[in-house]
């Protein structure tokens, strides 16, 4: 019995070859010719590109249009794609899923704060959204239109999310697309694509320098909302720490005798970690601090301002059930009401140094700022004062 003889070597599978007759049979029963170039095939006035998937194993077939320039093009990017280790298929992965491969593969590498940045991202703002819908769903339109609705979000604290925060939900989407793309589940990153992995336009400048008697305003407050915090965000005026940072104080961090605090580590999301610029400091304790902090230490130990079950206060519970309703109950402006920040006393304290007239150097050592750009948000203060003497001068020579 005569053998049959095997398909010819052009046959378009594998790079023009394949191994039975029974792609030639599939090839006929779908109406496709055969062309002079292997892989491209042919069928009533279109074009197709037959090409085996280097992850699926499946034959793939796909639509060239009418020129056979175009044929040959889509070719040479089917092979470029196998050469890379690319799927070819429409993955049906979904979004959760792709998180569950990338936080074993690649979030289990980064920093503790880091993965609990990436973590709140995916919690709070990609995972609600994409709950349901498929990697190769989410198109570059679709990333626009998520950055879009990121814009109406409302933070934990019912505000409009930041530029900042906006930014780096979009770098935990961006990243978690740039893996499904190295994976092969994707052939581009829709993301990337969409451009939104730049530099976010910044927010409308913020200048709250709280005077003195605001100071001692919002803090009388305090006091009246919530006693057990009074002297927190007293430490917090009086000496300019990040609310990281004073949340992370230890009580041997303390020398009443030299009247000073050793800022060493701060704490982010649960996670405690070394200040915003790696580098620890030291700063002054003023009289009155000094006195409440003395009666505050009386018998205590670890943690300077610990939970009632002795461990580290969650700073966004502090927020709404402490810095909110007492801010809305003082008597400060509304426009404070609005808009103030925990931040803001410490921008309040950095801008008096500057317009006492505190060498810059001594400024960003006692705050710990690592340049002197980024101190100059502070600059106003010193700029007013400036002003107020210019106008002083003028009036008296005039």
């Amino acid at each position: 019995m005569t053998r049959p003889r095997p398909p010819p070597a052009e046959h378009p599978q594998n790079g023009g070859r394949w191994r039975s007759g029974l792609f030639e049979g599939k090839c006929t029963e779908m109406g496709y010719i055969k062309t002079a170039v292997p892989g491209i095939l042919a069928r009533g006035n279109s074009y197709s590109v037959a090409f085996r998937d280097p992850i699926t194993k499946k034959t793939v077939f796909r639509t060239a249009g009418s020129s056979f320039a175009d044929a040959k093009a889509l070719k040479r990017q089917l092979e470029d794609q196998r050469e890379r280790g690319i799927s070819t298929q429409a993955t049906k992965l979904t979004v959760p899923e792709l998180w569950t491969s990338f936080v074993e593969d690649h979030l289990s590498q980064l920093a503790p704060s880091t993965q609990a940045d990436y973590l709140s991202a995916w919690t709070r703002y990609i995972e609600p959204r994409y709950r349901r819908a498929r990697v190769v769903d989410i198109s570059r339109a679709e990333a626009l239109a998520f950055r879009t609705h990121l814009g109406r979000v409302k933070s934990v604290q019912g505000k409009p999310l930041s530029a900042k925060r906006i930014r780096n939900v979009i770098t935990v989407f961006q990243a978690l697309f740039t893996y499904a793309q190295t994976a092969g589940h994707i052939d581009t990153n829709p993301v990337s694509a969409a451009k939104l992995g730049s530099r976010a336009a910044k927010s409308p400048g913020r200048d709250y320098a709280l005077t003195s008697e605001e100071t001692k305003e919002l803090l009388r407050a305090i006091r009246v909302e919530n006693p057990r915090f009074g002297l927190l965000f007293q430490t917090l005026a009086g000496t300019g720490m990040r609310l990281g940072e004073c949340l992370a104080l230890q009580v041997e961090d303390v020398s009443l005798s030299t009247g000073r605090i050793r800022i060493t580590k701060s704490i982010y999301r649960g996670t405690v970690k070394s200040t915003k610029t790696g580098e620890s400091r030291v700063v002054g304790i003023g009289a009155a601090l000094a006195e409440e902090l003395e009666e505050h230490l009386q018998g205590r130990s670890g943690i300077l301002f610990a939970s009632r079950a002795d461990g580290y206060i969650d700073p966004n519970g502090l927020r709404r059930h402490c810095w909110d309703k007492a801010l809305a109950k003082s008597n400060l402006r509304d426009e404070l009401k609005e808009h103030l920040h925990i931040h803001d006393l410490r921008h309040g304290f950095v801008s008096a140094l500057i317009s006492a007239g505190m060498p810059l150097p001594a400024v960003m050592k006692l705050s710990g700022h690592r340049s002197v750009a980024s101190l100059m948000i502070y600059a106003h203060a010193a700029e007013d004062d400036a002003i107020e003497q210019s106008v002083g001068i003028l009036n008296a020579v005039g």
